[in-house]
């Protein structure tokens, strides 16, 4: 679990869920909804980093501090994510520049459903 530190005068971050589904390039099991196992942290790790890339090509990166996957579920893979913000961020906002970013930097191996983003 990641903690946030805090700088004397800095605000406390804004933290938004998110929800991805992953089309094809991994295929769900048991495993994913182990949060201690391999294939749940080793697929978590490289959304985490395909979120983090994707909004460096964001108007929000200067705001953007990190993502963490909170677990999978069925429906091809459904990835459900904390992002957190150092400051107020529309939902809106987010989902488009996360759209936006996902699409410039594709996916690799994932095939990310850009249609099916949802952060609230």
């Amino acid at each position: 679990m990641m903690l946030w530190m805090m700088c004397p005068g800095a605000e406390e971050p804004l933290q938004l869920s998110g929800r991805i589904v992953i089309t094809a390039g991994v295929e769900f099991s048991d495993e994913l909804r182990n949060s201690s196992s391999k294939q749940f942290k080793s697929l978590a790790f490289d959304l985490q980093q395909l979120v983090s890339e994707a909004f460096t090509f964001s108007d929000l990166l200067r705001f953007y501090k990190f993502c963490q996957v909170q677990h999978f579920s069925p429906g091809s893979v459904v990835v459900t994510f904390d992002l957190w913000f150092s400051q107020l961020i529309d939902m809106k906002e987010v989902e488009q520049q996360l759209k936006a970013g996902l699409q410039i930097t594709g996916g690799g191996a994932l095939v990310i459903d850009i249609n099916n983003i949802q952060i609230t």
